[in-house]
This record gives C-alpha cells, sequence and structure tokens, in this order.
C-alpha cells in the first residue's frame, strides 16, 4: 500500500514544522507533496526533502478557498495515480491512529469508500502550559482538547473525482446514494491552531495581508481570530470533564451520521459542524503518536 501526505501553506512555520516532522516519520520525506502559496525561502528550508511545488500568491487570493481546495483535489487525483491513498490536511492539522499498528495499519481497514473522514479534535493550549519545545513530542506537552465536528474532515482519499468542499466532499455519485458518510474507526485528527498561542499569533500576522487585499476574506475566522479563539476557549471552560474514551464516543454518536446539502448544483457529505459539550484530557498512550 503506497500512501502520500499533501497539504499546502502560507507561512505558519511551527505549525508546518509539527506537520513535516510527524508524516516524515510515518511516510518519509520523498512521500510528502507541499504546495507554497508563493516563494518562501524559509518554508523550503522546512520542506528539504519533501516535493514541494510553488504557486503564485498574487493572482490567487480572491475566492482563495474555492481556488485551493479545486487546486489541491486536481493534484490530489494527479497523486492517486501512483499512490493507494492520499492523506490531505491543512499544515496545522495531524492524523493519527490510537492503534497497535498505527496509521499505516488503520489505513488498510477502511471501508472501500472515496474519501473517508476522520474525527477531529482542537487542541488546546491551557493556562499551565509551558511552552512547547521541539525536543519532546507535542502530544506529551499538549495534552487538553474537544471534539468538534468542524475538523472531522474528509482527509483520507482512495479514489480520483472527489472535491473537497465544506470540509466534505462532493462526487458526481453521491446523489445516487453509491458514496456515503464514512467516518474513520481508530484515526484522528489533532488540529493545532491553538495549541501555541505564540505559534498562533505569528500565523494570523501572516495572514493579514489576504485580509487587507481581497474583498471578501475566505471566512470570520481570518477577520477576527482573537475573537474565534475566546469564544472557542470559553466553550472549552465550560464543557464537561470526561475521559478520552468516552468523550469520542459521545462524539462518533453525534458526528458520525454525516449531512448532505447541495450546494453550487453539487451533492456535499460533510460532518455536522458541532462543537461537543466535553473536553478531555489525552491519555498518556498519545505522547507517542505526535
Amino acid at each position: 500500500m503506497k500512501v502520500c501526505a499533501l497539504t499546502m501553506v502560507y507561512k505558519g512555520y511551527w505549525h508546518f514544522e509539527c506537520w513535516i516532522r510527524h508524516y516524515s516519520k510515518i511516510l518519509g520525506r520523498q512521500n510528502l507533496f507541499v504546495v507554497l502559496h508563493g516563494a518562501d525561502d524559509r518554508a523550503q528550508r522546512i520542506a528539504n526533502g519533501c516535493n514541494v511545488i510553488t504557486v503564485p500568491r498574487e493572482s490567487y487570493l480572491e475566492r482563495f478557498d474555492r481556488k485551493r481546495f479545486f487546486a489541491l483535489s486536481n493534484f490530489r487525483d494527479f497523486l492517486l495515480a501512483s499512490y493507494d491513498i492520499v492523506l490531505q490536511s491543512d499544515a496545522d492539522e495531524l492524523l493519527f491512529a490510537d492503534c497497535e499498528d498505527g496509521l499505516l495499519g488503520a489505513l488498510k481497514r477502511l471501508p472501500d469508500q472515496p474519501a473517508i473522514f476522520t474525527l477531529g479534535f482542537e487542541l488546546i493550549e491551557v493556562e499551565n502550559d509551558n511552552l512547547v519545545s521541539d525536543e519532546f513530542s507535542l502530544l506529551s506537552q499538549r495534552r487538553n482538547g474537544i471534539f468538534f465536528g468542524k475538523y472531522t474532515k474528509a482527509s483520507v482519499f482512495r479514489k480520483k473525482g472527489v472535491k473537497v468542499m465544506m470540509h466534505g466532499y462532493s462526487t458526481d455519485e453521491i446523489a445516487s446514494g453509491k458514496h456515503g458518510y464514512a467516518l474513520a474507526d481508530d484515526i484522528y485528527l489533532a488540529h493545532l491552531r491553538f495549541s501555541n498561542t505564540y505559534a498562533l499569533s505569528s500565523a494570523n500576522a501572516g495572514k493579514q495581508d489576504l485580509i487587507e487585499r481581497v474583498e471578501i476574506a475566505p471566512s470570520r475566522d481570518w477577520t477576527d481570530p482573537e475573537t474565534t479563539r475566546e469564544k472557542l476557549l470559553t466553550k472549552f471552560d465550560k464543557a464537561e470533564l470526561l475521559d478520552f474514551s468516552l468523550a469520542a464516543q459521545h462524539a462518533r454518536r453525534a458526528l458520525g451520521t454525516g449531512v448532505r446539502r447541495t450546494r453550487i448544483g453539487r451533492h456535499v457529505l460533510h460532518a455536522p459542524p458541532q462543537l461537543m459539550p466535553h473536553r478531555f484530557i489525552l491519555p498518556d498512550r498519545f505522547s507517542d503518536y505526535c
């Protein structure tokens, strides 16, 4: 089984370093594909040994999300001519499996669907957390999380013709019912955006040029990221603390049935975009995963 990982990145260097470090251990740098959104010497150095493609930034800002998802979907189809599975995620998202045979073993057990969703959670920096050190694994230093439908995304791709939309996906066969919503049993997606306050401030500053130069920013998260963070932390503080396994069980029950919507003439499968009312502390075994 041949597996590769694909991402698109603009600055956000700490998150990008985490992405490279994580996937290179599992797949090797030769199987990592990075699309740089504009020339960037620092990002090139971080991705040394990976397959790096640079796309122009100036002509790519209007309708940013739609253009990048379209481009990445087409490039993923190209990769699927050589690979059995493409793992696609943003540069601040890491996939890992909670099982003895790891991510590659979990991928072998996936259902026969063109795209698979993975249960996503926000990894949260809490008040008493120390600064992150590269000497230790990330999940040994950041243990608090909350499951979120927004990041329960289509992130494992096995067949061509899948278009990413609304954190879900669309194919020509969804309307017929031939392709359904599939949530992986033991694969999780950790969203790192709020796991490192220092890195978050740097990443937000790097997005300001896009916000200032386009008529419509990609989302409210971009235009007012601090408000987004405060709202999330408020809900996190109010959430009930549960054992990880129980929190995951509740999340799978709530997010395990996908939503099908019609958008721009296409049927789209995605997870219900709800934040779960339960927070958790990652078990000790997770410290070896990322």
